[in-house]
């Protein structure tokens, strides 16, 4: 497959939080659960949540990915039912009147082996409506194969250029798109006037990638609304949707932080909460340092060069870790070989 293009800007982001990053827009999905209709939550927006029918849904659990900022609260495409779920929002800005471009990002998960075939995603909706003639791009499950995959829809043609990235069930996915307003570039496919890039699973906090996973020419007049919409009910989940100027603005980051319990020093007493919490914490108070919403290796990693940095000595202590449940796990943590039992250095 081809490389596409990023464009002319490639921005570097050092270690921006989400108090940071200048964004225009957020919702975080931090709702009591129910119907989506009638939310009315987050910055840069006009108003509550409209459906057509049958609303998306919220649930308690959000999503995680890596260094992301997070909160607890997502919306989920499946309602219980077999009608499709649609749901509306409306922004305070118009985006494309004057912008050079404009960046969004969310997450996305496919829920189980929930079907294939059929749509899922956000999508970006122009000033004159929410009618199917109003639809400008999604961000969206590809439908014409047995493991989709994430794809650019340009709604005006019913045209798609698909990444080669495969949903694969309960993963979560980082989305950032990237819309350069007026200009087309030739490396991409379509005949549209505005370039539109898809990125998926960027690092955040250490710039964007060289190359979009996906990308088409889209003629786009200008959006306003945003839409969450699972055809047939279909089964995914999303969160924390950002639109901003740049890359840095949708894509903030958290540092690694091995100071569990909140003391203000990174001590054996994290390494106690890691411990104590390995394989089935899910939270950084359980031992996750790195936010990728499970405590293993990598965290137990992160401790101990934090320990040792901050002035700690690993001389006279052995540090275990839970046997593991599966062979490959076992395999994994084999770089861990520090002896059985934690004893203090006394």
């Amino acid at each position: 497959m081809r490389h596409l293009f990023c464009g002319a800007l490639a921005i570097t982001l050092a270690g921006a939080s989400l108090a940071q990053a200048a964004l225009t827009a957020n919702d975080p999905f931090n709702y009591t659960t129910g119907d989506l209709t009638g939310k009315n939550s987050g910055v840069g927006w006009a108003g509550a949540y409209t459906d057509t029918g049958n609303s998306t849904v919220i649930e308690t659990a959000g999503l995680s990915y890596g260094g992301l900022p997070t909160t607890p609260g997502s919306v989920r495409t499946a309602d219980g039912g077999a009608a499709t779920t649609i749901s509306f929002r409306t922004l305070s800005n118009t985006y494309g009147d004057g912008e050079t471009e404009t960046w969004v990002s969310f997450l996305g998960r496919r829920n189980g082996t929930t079907a294939s075939n059929l749509f899922a995603g956000v999508s970006f909706y122009n000033t004159n409506g929410t009618a199917t003639a109003d639809g400008e791009v999604s961000f969206a499950s590809s439908v014409n194969s047995a493991t989709p995959v994430w794809r650019v829809l340009d709604l005006g043609g019913s045209t798609a250029s698909e990444s080669a990235v495969a949903i694969t069930p309960n993963a979560v996915h980082f989305l950032v798109a990237r819309i350069v307003w007026n200009v087309a570039d030739p490396n991409l496919g379509g005949t549209g006037t505005s370039a539109v890039y898809l990125y998926v699973n960027p690092t955040a906090g250490q710039g964007l990638p060289a190359a979009a996973s996906a990308g088409r020419n889209i003629t786009m007049t200008n959006f306003n609304k945003i839409r969450f919409a699972g055809q047939n009910a279909i089964d995914y989940s999303f969160d924390d949707i950002r639109i901003g100027d740049t890359f840095a603005d949708v894509a903030p980051f958290l540092a690694p932080n091995a100071d569990f319990n909140n003391s203000g020093s990174v001590t054996i007493d994290d390494f106690n909460v890691l411990k104590s919490n390995f394989l089935t914490g899910t939270a950084l108070a359980q031992g996750d340092a790195n936010y990728d919403g499970k405590v293993d290796h990598a965290d137990f990693f992160l401790w101990r060069t934090a320990f040792v940095t901050a002035g700690g000595s690993l001389e006279g202590l052995s540090l275990s870790i839970p046997e593991p449940s599966s062979a490959a796990i076992a395999g994994s943590l084999g770089l861990m070989a520090y002896g059985i039992g934690l004893v203090r250095r006394r």
